[in-house]
């Protein structure tokens, strides 16, 4: 939960307790078990901006990449089988960015490029896919859905446009095969299976 005030807690329902964590920690995403989190340590100078992982009380927090001045593209986003953390992106050009995704133990993990800005992602349920939408001047700027599988072996492979306008924050999955979706600007869902060939 955040505060106006930016104050920052964790309330666990199975022992009860609740932790007061950093306010200067942000974008949380919780692993697979909820025992973990991880998130951006946002330091006043430039040089002091990590992404971290520490447990969900706050303890062992342990800095895996700088920011630096890159948090804006920056997403943690831990994966449901545990081995990405976060990802990052870089402009390859005007139209497309690289995606990068970061584990906790400097894997060398593959990367792929998105067709488009303003990426935002969202994990299938079994982390075989990632769901993301980005914008481009092919698109009349408009916000596009697409999927890639994201499993550490096949990063990249079977990119699917799903011809659906819209944001991947709009989306929620039901299953690993079924994802449903509000489009941009409308309050009706449409619901869309997808799979890694399209």
């Amino acid at each position: 939960m955040n505060y106006p005030d930016g104050s920052k807690i964790i309330y666990n329902f199975t022992t009860k307790k609740q932790v007061t964590l950093p306010k200067h920690w942000q974008n949380f995403s919780f692993s697979p078990g909820s025992d973990q989190i991880v998130a951006k340590s946002m330091g006043l100078d430039v040089e002091n901006r990590y992404l971290i992982t520490a447990n969900s009380d706050g303890s062992q927090a342990k800095a895996l990449e700088a920011i630096g001045a890159n948090d804006k593209t920056v997403y943690p986003a831990w994966s449901p089988g545990g081995q990405i953390v976060a990802m990052y992106t870089q402009g390859v050009d005007f139209d497309r960015q690289e995606v990068f995704f970061v584990g906790q133990n400097d894997e060398n993990f593959k990367s792929t490029v998105v067709e488009g800005r303003g990426f935002q992602s969202q994990w299938s349920t079994a982390g075989d896919h990632l769901l993301y939408s980005v914008y481009s001047t092919t698109n009349d700027l408009k916000p596009l859905l697409w999927l890639v599988d994201a499993k550490s072996d096949t990063i990249g492979q079977n990119r699917t446009n799903l011809d659906l306008q819209t944001w991947a924050n709009k989306c929620t999955f039901a299953s690993d095969t079924e994802v449903y979706c509000g489009r941009a600007g409308k309050s009706r869902p449409r619901r869309r299976p997808i799979s890694g060939n399209g």
